[in-house]
């Protein structure tokens, strides 16, 4: 049973450029085959949400820079800043 499963929903997604060795690629393209995954960007998609929940530096670095759960800059500033006595 692989460890990425197939997607059950299509967000908006942005599209960049990245350069990969040859031999991982190859066998990212096998994985894909062999699990049924669409796309390899699919792959790396969920690769990369693993390693941003699993690492634990992360997810303390990223509440100091006021990020919510999408990476994504938060809206609302921490209660304790925004109280006023």
């Amino acid at each position: 049973m692989s460890l990425i499963k197939k997607p059950k929903k299509s967000n908006d997604k942005n599209q960049f450029r990245i350069r990969l060795d040859a031999d991982i690629c190859h066998e990212i393209d096998k994985y894909c085959e062999w699990a049924g995954l669409p796309t390899v960007d699919y792959f790396i998609e969920q690769a990369c949400m693993l390693a941003l929940k699993k690492d634990r530096e992360w997810k303390e670095n990223k509440h100091t820079l006021n990020l919510n759960q999408d990476g994504k800059k938060s809206e609302y500033k921490n209660e304790q800043e925004s109280v006023t006595v």
